[in-house]
């Protein structure tokens, strides 16, 4: 039987995946910003939903201009149709997180056609969306989709001139 070499590739495989799995859904864009929705995240309690969100950012915020990403946890009183964010971390292109940014102990109402109301609905009505695999690839190819084929292009087309 085959079955060392089969265990041995599925113990090989489990050791290369990631230690903390996260499944990232695109839920909404707006002129400024792409919003993700990581549904491993998605926790109720005493009425509350709460949910990892991921904000691709078109332009770079900070004096410095090098946030591109912002991570939230965002709780939802899915009755009421009112939001907080819990806390705020500004990661840069290479997902390094460099600024944590306080949350809000405030309650607001969502507005209707946000970003916030695509995150209540993933997370209190369990709203399908359209799941992506690396949010973080992903808003690069959203915001420059242009570049990404053009890059890609262009290396495959060097690649195939190589000469070794």
């Amino acid at each position: 039987m085959h079955k060392p070499l089969f265990l041995a590739a599925t113990l090989s495989l489990l050791a290369a995946a990631p230690a903390h799995a996260e499944t990232w859904y695109e839920l909404a864009a707006t002129g400024d910003a792409i919003g993700y929705g990581d549904a491993d995240t998605i926790a109720s309690h005493d009425g509350e939903t709460s949910l990892q969100v991921l904000l691709g950012l078109r332009e770079a915020l900070g004096a410095e201009e090098n946030i591109e990403f912002l991570v939230s946890e965002v709780r939802f009183s899915c009755s009421d149709g009112r939001y907080r964010v819990e806390r705020v971390s500004g990661l840069d292109g290479e997902r390094a997180e460099i600024a944590e940014i306080p949350g809000s102990r405030e309650w607001k109402q969502v507005s209707e056609g946000t970003l916030y109301a695509s995150f209540r609905d993933f997370a209190c009505a369990a709203r399908s969306a359209r799941a992506v695999v690396d949010p973080y690839r992903a808003t690069a190819e959203f915001w420059r989709p242009d570049e990404e084929l053009l890059e890609s292009a262009t290396i495959e087309l060097a690649g195939q001139f190589y000469v070794g």
